[in-house]
């Protein structure tokens, strides 16, 4: 009889693969980012005069300090060691939270009321079921990924007069260009390894949706 010859499983490397100065970029600008993201954190504090505001500034700021930290450090690692596909993966579950930490501000204190506590609950669901598909298998489910981001960065619209009202036009307008910003990043995310620099400018453009956000809460929420 044959002896049966198990299989040796292969892990396929799918982590995207950068130049050394592609790296640099994409790594140095998301540390700037975390260091805006530590600032913007102690300028929403001070300027917050409820625990209810403190606590939103904090969840915001924290989850903006989460992201480019991790990010930074992520594209500051070589695509040789194992753990850089462990931080690619919380590098991508920190995006839902982002997303989830900006709502926080915007839902309980712009928003406010039952709209602002079912808006809330909608986008922490879509957050949650985005990092279990992310853990599970990243690679699989992008797809389902882009359908979570989008359900939460658009679900902001349904309250759209409401906020019109509470924060003004400016409010209004700093929140969606944030939302844009992000969209544009995210199609640029698409052809980021594809493309030389092309993730490099997707960093700055979530750089640049990161200060519209905060400026958003601190000048019209706060």
């Amino acid at each position: 009889m044959k002896k049966k010859q198990k299989k040796k499983k292969i892990i396929k490397d799918t982590t995207p693969h950068y130049t050394l100065a592609e790296e640099l970029i994409n790594s140095i600008s998301h540390g700037i980012g975390a260091g805006l993201a530590i600032a913007a954190l102690v300028l929403m504090i001070v300027k917050s005069s409820t625990v209810a505001e403190v606590l939103c500034s904090i969840t915001f700021g924290v989850t903006m300090i989460f992201l480019y930290t991790i990010s930074c450090i992520y594209h500051a690692l070589s695509s040789k060691l194992k753990g850089k596909r462990v931080l690619r993966v919380i590098d991508h579950c920190n995006v839902f939270l982002l997303v989830w930490g900006t709502y926080i501000p915007v839902a309980i204190l712009g928003v406010k009321g039952i709209w602002g506590y079912a808006l809330l609950a909608f986008v922490t669901t879509i957050t949650i079921i985005g990092i279990i598909l992310s853990c599970i298998n990243l690679d699989k489910h992008q797809v389902s990924e882009v359908v979570c981001h989008l359900l939460n960065g658009w679900s902001i619209t349904i309250a759209f007069k409401i906020l019109l009202t509470n924060i003004g036009s400016m409010g209004v307008a700093f929140l969606l260009a944030g939302g844009i910003l992000y969209s544009v990043g995210a199609l640029l995310y698409g052809i980021g390894a594809k493309k030389k620099y092309m993730h490099c400018v997707f960093h700055f453009f979530c750089l640049a949706a990161s200060i519209c956000h905060f400026l958003c809460v601190y000048l019209y929420i706060l």
